[in-house]
């Protein structure tokens, strides 16, 4: 039932061989405080399956389960092991109940929130445990509206929460692949294995995913190019929102 898909890779440098080990303790903290029987699949998804793992990496595990009351467990997992196995770790869960309905329920504690970006983003995780899914019939939200709501919490939550020094200048530019991916997926455009992937599949040299990249592959401390990336990020969503507007009539 285990899958170690990183047993192809060659040439593993130390990052993801401390990934790898990192992998296999969290799967084995989840498998020891879960029922097997109730987990359909645990998939690693993130820098590290993509092979695009630096120094600030984290390990980041969805758990997709059968039933909803062990959300809370996982919850606690993730809370008491956070920094404890040799890396970050973010311990996601999803139950079968929830992707049905297409929104978080009350004891995942993120009630209401969507499980539209789950379902399709899960064809690029790579699984490490059991079966997965093997059917797509669950609700989701149009690609338009993904991409407006991600939008929104950009704006109203995440560049504030960096401008009041609560979130790092790495979780910026983490987050702007995933605008620039809602962004390619709004205009049909296929999803993306990995960032590298991402950015060689948009043409325009200008595009704000070619300056993204470089700061993931190379992060800096200036100031000066911390807040000139900050306003092209803020210009790129005004262009972003113009479109779906546009969209719409």
């Amino acid at each position: 039932m285990k899958k170690d898909f990183w047993k192809d890779w060659k040439n593993k440098n130390k990052v993801e061989l401390n990934g790898i080990s990192v992998t296999k303790k969290a799967r084995k903290l989840i498998l020891n405080n879960i029922p097997n029987r109730e987990i359909i699949g645990i998939y690693s998804k993130g820098s590290f399956p993509r092979r695009e793992m630096n120094q600030k990496s984290d390990i980041d595990l969805i758990t997709i389960i059968k039933h909803s009351k062990y959300l809370p467990k996982i919850q606690k997992l993730q809370k008491d092991n956070k920094t404890s196995l040799g890396l970050p770790i973010h311990l996601e869960s999803v139950s079968i109940f929830e992707l049905k309905n297409g929104i978080k329920c009350k004891s995942s504690g993120k009630q209401g929130k969507t499980t539209s970006r789950i379902m399709k983003q899960i064809p690029n995780f790579k699984i490490i445990y059991g079966k997965g899914l093997t059917h797509r019939n669950f609700p989701a939200r149009t690609d338009k509206k993904d991409l407006e709501s991600l939008i929104k919490f950009y704006k109203n939550i995440l560049i504030p929460s960096y401008k009041n020094k609560k979130v790092e200048f790495s979780n910026i530019v983490k987050a702007t692949f995933w605008l620039v991916e809602d962004e390619q997926r709004f205009k049909g455009k296929k999803s993306s294995t990995s960032w590298k992937n991402l950015a060689g599949s948009v043409k325009d040299k200008n595009h704000i995913i070619h300056e993204t990249l470089k700061l993931r592959l190379k992060p800096t401390k200036d100031k000066v190019i911390r807040q000139n990336f900050l306003r092209k990020l803020i210009r790129y969503m005004s262009k972003l929102e113009k479109d779906l507007k546009e969209a719409s009539n």
